[in-house]
């Protein structure tokens, strides 16, 4: 867990009220709440998303698919045409800008194709369906063996990855560490 500034968690760690677990004890709290949630009749759908079979949040699985989304307000951010955006965060700015046909746009970056490939892979890795190949090699116009070369053997080998003719996932273990094999996906 990442605790954020600007939220309670990050005022009562730094207040000393609170004492984040460390990774073996987040772990072990991650197997307990999966094992509680799917004897409820739960599946993890994402590695921190669990729903009952047909409930899957559309909207966060547009993201994990690394699909196009246009956020509207105050703050809000959007992913489209090779681009991802956001609006300023202040919601009289906001209104401001609109009131004078401006755009309220307060960041934006440029992805490229290496970049898009990297996001998709590691985003649908994040997914317990994993990556399905020919989808990539037919949305990017390679195959994923091409792209990703030999950077994923390690944490193959390793036991994070689980591959099947037509799809890569992380295994159970992999769910746990899988930062290891994202940042292999990372464009050099």
């Amino acid at each position: 867990m990442i605790i954020e500034e600007g939220t309670p968690f990050y005022t009562w760690t730094h207040e000393g009220r609170i004492t984040p677990g460390d990774e073996d004890l987040c772990a072990d709290m991650y197997e307990y709440a999966d094992e509680r949630l799917q004897e409820a009749g739960y599946k993890n759908y994402e590695i921190s998303n669990w729903s009952l079979p047909g409930f899957q949040s559309r909207h966060n699985l547009t993201y994990w698919h690394n699909l196009p989304y246009l956020g509207m307000g105050a703050g809000a951010y959007s992913s489209f045409g090779g681009r991802r955006f956001s609006d300023v965060r202040d919601p009289v700015e906001y209104i401001r800008l609109l009131k004078t046909h401006q755009w309220p746009e307060a960041e934006s970056e440029t992805i490229d194709k290496a970049q898009a490939m990297s996001e998709t892979a590691f985003l649908a890795l994040r997914t317990a369906q994993g990556l399905h190949l020919p989808t990539f090699e037919q949305r990017f116009a390679i195959p994923f063996t091409q792209f990703v070369g030999d950077r994923l053997r390690f944490v193959e080998e390793a036991g994070l990855l689980e591959r099947e003719p037509d799809r890569l996932r992380l295994s159970k273990r992999g769910r746990l560490l899988g930062n290891e094999v994202f940042l292999r996906l990372l464009p050099d």
